[in-house]
C-alpha cells in the first residue's frame, strides 16, 4: 500500500474511486482508511455517495447474475474480493456473491 500525497491535497482523488487521497491513506478503514490511493478498484461504494450502507448493497443484490457482457452489467456493482475484508478489487465480469460480499464488507466505511 503506497502512502498518500503531502497534507493539504485531502481533496484530490488520483485514483478516481470516489475516496480521497487523505482518506485512503489514512489509519482507519471505516473512513475510508488502509486503501491505496493509486487503486481504482479497492474503495466499492456502488451508490456513489460516499457512504456505503444498505442501498450500495442491494445495488449489488439488484445485479446478481448479471455478466459481461449482458445487458444491464456494470462495473459498478462488480468486483472481486480484496486482501483485506475492507477491500475489494479489479471487476471480473461477474456478478456473484463475492461481488455481494464485497458491498457487505464495506458497511460504513464512508468517504463522503
Amino acid at each position: 500500500m503506497s502512502g498518500p500525497p503531502a497534507p493539504g491535497v485531502g481533496a484530490t482523488d488520483t485514483d478516481g474511486d470516489g475516496c480521497p487521497d487523505a482518506a485512503e491513506g489514512g489509519r482507519s478503514q471505516s473512513t475510508g482508511g488502509l486503501r491505496d490511493y493509486l487503486n481504482p478498484w479497492d474503495y466499492f461504494n456502488p451508490s456513489g455517495d460516499g457512504q456505503n450502507r444498505i442501498d450500495d448493497i442491494l445495488d449489488v443484490v439488484a445485479k446478481y447474475s448479471v455478466n459481461f457482457p449482458a445487458a444491464g452489467y456494470t462495473m459498478s456493482t462488480d468486483r472481486t474480493l480484496g486482501s483485506n475484508p475492507w477491500t475489494s478489487n479489479v471487476p471480473d465480469g461477474l456478478q456473484t456473491v463475492a461481488d455481494i460480499l464485497a458491498a457487505v464488507y464495506q458497511y460504513y466505511n464512508d468517504c463522503s
